[in-house]
């Protein structure tokens, strides 16, 4: 969430998940939002690491791990066809993720930091509350595994990276961006691809 007076994220709504991916493999880096109050009553808000998840989206398995490295063992490993993420973490199969309660209404094209977007704007509502909605397409990119909502992205040609909700009324807008940090996986990287991929291989115990 963000104050639309100073433009800054409000800390207290603003978690963040960072993936790495490889064709068809994802490793995702999990964190849990810590809140702490001191005897003044001052409150500090932090993005604790919780764990990392490969997947392999082909045979939609899914190894939790503790540690980025690749001699860790997974902790945890599932192996089924559920199409959606079995605790947290990025939704990849779903393809329509934006509801929207009325026609979108197509916008000018604009530069954020001299990234170019495309943009639309719809309402929708949101449990009671109205939201008008502005959806940022990264014309610079192509379509590809990463966007907010893939039905969208494939009508305008690139992905969705960025979604404003502006209220109706007296609630906080809200906004969800992706952000592209590298092309390139390190020669680290690709070696705890390689082998939480083996890993992966290795037929999960059974619970008894």
């Amino acid at each position: 969430m963000y104050d639309t007076v100073s433009s800054q994220l409000i800390p207290l709504f603003s978690g963040h998940t960072k993936v790495w991916y490889q064709d068809s493999l994802a490793i995702e880096e999990i964190t849990i939002i810590r809140i702490t109050t001191d005897t003044a009553d001052r409150q500090t808000v932090e993005n604790v690491l919780s764990h990392y998840i490969f997947i392999d989206l082909r045979s939609r398995s899914f190894d939790y791990y503790h540690t980025f490295s690749d001699t860790a063992r997974p902790f945890k490993q599932y192996r089924d066809n559920n199409p959606m993420l079995l605790d947290d973490g990025w939704i990849y199969f779903n393809e329509h993720s934006l509801q929207y309660d009325g026609p979108y209404t197509a916008l000018e094209d604009t530069l954020i930091n001299n990234t170019p977007y495309k943009r639309i704007r719809f309402p929708r509502l949101k449990g009671k509350t109205p939201f008008e909605t502005t959806c940022y397409f990264q014309s610079d990119r192509p379509l590809g595994l990463f966007s907010l909502d893939k039905t969208f992205s494939t009508q305008q040609g690139c992905p969705l990276t960025r979604v404003e909700d502006i209220p109706v009324g007296k609630s906080n807008p809200r906004s969800f961006e992706i952000n592209f940090l590298a092309d390139t996986l390190t020669e680290q990287e690709l070696k705890v691809f390689a082998a939480w991929e083996k890993n992966a291989k290795l037929k999960p115990k059974k619970k008894k």
